[in-house]
């Protein structure tokens, strides 16, 4: 069975025992929850964005190597040598 057709045979199922009426009824609050439920998606995906682009964003890392090196300038004087 295809996707069409197992839709189709859910649709009709649906049909035969609910009836078309809370067939109808049942259709619209599955709507709402799903389209409830995208727009806490998206909330959530936006609300974690925007934490992670504040944490580390990009123009940010070059402002925090210069803080580093200001407040730790002994370490990196020292820091080993890569032998590679």
């Amino acid at each position: 069975m295809g996707f069409g057709t197992e839709i189709l045979f859910f649709v009709m199922l649906g049909l035969v025992v609910l009836g078309p009426k809370r067939m109808h009824s049942m259709l619209g609050f599955v709507d709402r929850a799903k389209a409830e439920f995208d727009k806490a998606s998206r909330e959530i995906k936006s609300q974690v964005s925007a934490e992670l682009g504040k944490t580390f964003s990009p123009s940010d890392s070059a402002g925090v190597a210069r803080q580093r090196d200001r407040l730790e300038p002994s370490r990196r004087a020292y820091a080993p040598k890569s032998r590679w």
